[in-house]
């Protein structure tokens, strides 16, 4: 069986991945910072590993040799941010990445799969069309996603220098906003915590209150919905 490591299994994108390729017949080793996912994982028969992406020596958990690809969407995201400390982007996101970089790199991974973001083409978001893979990028230089996006794109620059450097393949993925339940129904804009909207007018609706439309009514938007 060919196997497959999942870098932050434990979030939501990263769980669905996990058991979708597992669906799939590939073998899969899922892993989170948490130090147990209470047998969540075991029961679709895989392996999950504790490893903070920022200790080199967790790592050594992880196969050596024989894993066919590893999919990296460990990160510090703003909305789980509390306050603000762009530190902790440039720790995960660039020092974590290429300590996962170093290791795939020792295990001769083929294949290196990593989501950025969209915060990098802001510009864009409201255009009507397509956007091309390949276009600049630009984005508000003092809100609470720019360091996030800066480390982002730093890190897709690493990904490429190693996949240039140690010859494997690299797919970087732009994901939108991914909406799925959540026990948690709170994020974080600008380090002050929000609820999120679908679930302000579900406690709405379950209370009987009037729901305000505000803005614009014509207003359309992408949602995907998370095993999409």
């Amino acid at each position: 069986m060919k196997t497959i490591v999942v870098i932050g299994a434990s979030g939501k994108v990263g769980c669905y991945t996990a058991l979708y390729l597992k669906e799939m017949g590939y073998d899969v080793i899922a892993t989170g910072k948490r130090k147990s996912d209470n047998g969540f994982f075991a029961d679709y028969d895989i392996k999950y590993v504790s490893l903070d992406i920022l200790n080199q020596g967790d790592f050594d958990k992880l196969p050596q040799c024989n894993v066919l690809g590893v999919i990296h969407m460990a990160a510090i995201l703003s909305a789980t941010m509390e306050g603000y400390n762009p530190r902790m982007f440039v720790e995960s996101n660039i020092y974590g990445t290429m300590n996962v970089l170093d290791w795939a790199v020792k295990a001769n991974v083929e294949r290196f799969i990593f989501p950025r973001t969209w915060g990098d083409i802001n510009y864009l978001l409201k255009e009507k069309k397509p956007i091309p893979a390949d276009i600049p990028s630009r984005f508000p230089l003092n809100d609470d996603h720019s360091v996030y996006v800066i480390t982002k794109n730093s890190a897709v620059d690493l990904v490429q220098h190693y996949s240039v450097k140690y010859n494997f393949k690299y797919y970087i993925l732009r994901f939108p906003n991914i909406f799925c339940y959540h026990p948690n129904p709170t994020y974080f804009l600008d380090g002050k915590k929000r609820w999120t909207g679908q679930r302000a007018i579900i406690e709405q609706a379950k209370k009987g209150e009037d729901i305000e439309l505000w803005g614009n009514p014509d207003c359309k938007r992408d949602v995907f919905y998370v095993k999409d």
